[in-house]
């Protein structure tokens, strides 16, 4: 048990303060940003035999005409038109297309972890979200558990087809800042147990079920 507390006594991640711009300027400012069971349609001017429409399936790629598939999820409409364009080089070297959202889903974020109700919250329908209100809508982290001073925030950037991940220090303390930390659709975010919490865990299941007579060990430890 002491081993465990050790192992979780780190300290937090960086300030809100000190990561925010970092992480807004990653964020998607314009556009709009494509995911799945959005269906598109692509329009040729000069070959209209070749108009067909795509829906992004959940694994975040599209069928296009001619080409293998891509994967789109991501990506705003403008880089998906150019990196089309560029795509379609080889079978037409003079060629202009238009990509157009036909219906789009509802966009959200995916909050795990130490909080009251994990799983996936909307962005509002101007895709605005900061990362306390996140929180919130996930019911709040559970104080008694919560390592809110180590949230992780992992951020997929498909136009460079790389993941971003930033180890944030969310105690309330730090929500006082004038620019907020803005999420965008399929950002993560991970609030991990407190090191008290995961010796309660361990206890309970490698120890406690070992024993003859596990009602001799207390239900809860504290720490100090």
């Amino acid at each position: 048990a002491l081993v465990l507390v050790g192992a979780g006594c780190a300290g937090p991640g960086r300030p809100m303060q000190e990561v925010t711009a970092e992480i807004n300027a990653s964020r998607v400012e314009s556009g709009i940003v494509l995911g799945p069971g959005d269906v598109l349609s692509v329009r040729f001017p000069e070959l209209s035999d070749w108009d067909h429409e795509t829906t992004v399936r959940p694994d975040g790629k599209a069928s296009f005409l001619l080409l293998d598939d891509m994967r789109v999820a991501g990506l705003t409409v403008d880089v998906l038109d150019r990196f089309l364009t560029e795509a379609y080089r080889p079978h037409r070297q003079s060629l202009t297309l238009t990509v157009i959202v036909i219906s789009r889903v509802a966009r959200s974020v995916t909050v795990l972890g130490e909080v009251r109700r994990p799983g996936a919250v909307e962005l509002d329908l101007n895709g605005h979200l900061t990362l306390v209100e996140a929180l919130a809508r996930a019911g709040g982290y559970i104080k008694e558990t919560a390592l809110i001073k180590r949230l992780l925030l992992v951020r997929w950037d498909a136009q460079q087809n790389r993941q971003l991940a930033w180890e944030i220090d969310a105690r309330p303390d730090e929500w006082t800042g004038e620019v907020p930390i803005l999420l965008q659709p399929y950002d993560m975010i991970f609030v991990p147990n407190t090191p008290v919490d995961d010796v309660g865990i361990f206890v309970d299941q490698y120890i406690r079920r070992l024993i003859p007579f596990p009602q001799v060990l207390p239900s809860v430890i504290t720490v100090s």
